[in-house]
């Protein structure tokens, strides 16, 4: 009688041991194919894959957890509760439904974008991902089709999408010179980032200087640091062309913002020899209280003092 319990004891702790290993096989199946399908999206992206790659990347490794979460309970339940099976055949079943995560999410994300309609096309389309990808595609081709239909985006209802159309325009240079005014209107735009993208593309545009520097010098002194950062940064991108601004960047070095001190350092340096005199505020910059404000300083000194 001893020996029946003892055997059914034994039998017991074996099937919950099955169960413990089938459940740990299961799991870690799934986790090494969503791990597998987040390298694969993330260096596969069809836009940026220094940027939103690795947010799809991370979207296609959660997959099996947040957006089926039925899948992966499904599957442990069946594993947990069947014995009768070993648990290679779960964790086969497994590794199928994780292996499937990743060409649902990137075949999703790349239809998301409809990339049967040309970049044209997409700026017409009812969603706004939609049309700011048409607007990315539109910046990187330089079609000359391009400043006309990004100039129109720029008043798209969506934010997201003036911004890219905004940015996409700094691709262009100097020949979207037709898009200043449409852009100089932008800086002022109700999102501040659609405006930071709009000054970044004015900053591009190197020989109009005397276009757009006036309004992104009237936006430097802007009682609101982030609007001011911003067009600090976008005459950065001007380079020596922006030495008439050299007397604006030297009051905003003693600003209270500490972002704003540390982008008008790298703008002066940027500059070149023309801010030289700037260099008593600069060397003065090097004992400011924040550290990036005395990097940046002590990395443009050396672009205007050359030995």
């Amino acid at each position: 009688m001893d020996q029946t319990k003892l055997g059914d004891q034994t039998i017991r702790t074996d099937r919950e041991r099955n169960r413990r290993s089938q459940a740990f096989w299961v799991g870690v199946s799934m986790l090494t194919a969503s791990a597998c399908a987040a390298t694969v999206i993330y260096f596969t992206h069809p836009v940026d894959p220094h940027d939103e790659g690795l947010l799809v990347g991370t979207a296609a490794f959660l997959w099996p957890y947040i957006i089926c979460p039925l899948t992966w309970l499904g599957c442990l339940i069946l594993t947990v509760l069947d014995c009768r099976r070993r648990y290679c055949l779960r964790a086969l079943l497994g590794l199928l439904l994780a292996t499937v995560a990743w060409p649902a999410v990137f075949g999703g994300y790349v239809l998301n974008q409809k990339p049967w309609l040309s970049p044209a096309q997409k700026l017409q389309d009812a969603w706004p991902d939609v049309r700011a990808h048409g607007a990315l595609m539109l910046g990187e081709s330089g079609t000359l089709e391009g400043p006309p239909l990004l100039i129109t985006a720029l008043r798209d209802p969506e934010s997201q999408v003036r911004a890219t159309a905004a940015a996409a325009l700094g691709h262009y240079g100097s020949h979207a010179e037709s898009a200043i005014p449409a852009l100089v209107a932008a800086l002022d735009d109700e999102n501040w980032f659609v405006g930071c993208q709009a000054g970044e593309s004015l900053g591009s545009m190197r020989g109009l200087q005397t276009k757009v520097l006036p309004p992104l010098l009237a936006r430097v002194a802007d009682s609101k640091p982030h609007r001011s950062w911003c067009a600090v940064k976008a005459l950065q991108g001007l380079g020596p062309d922006a030495a008439a601004a050299i007397p604006v960047l030297v009051k905003q070095l003693s600003v209270e913002d500490a972002n704003v001190r540390s982008a008008a350092c790298d703008t002066l340096g940027s500059i070149g020899a023309a801010a030289k005199v700037a260099v008593p505020e600069l060397t003065a910059a090097l004992a400011d209280s924040n550290q990036w404000v005395r990097k940046a300083a002590s990395d443009a000194l050396p672009k205007i003092v050359r030995e």
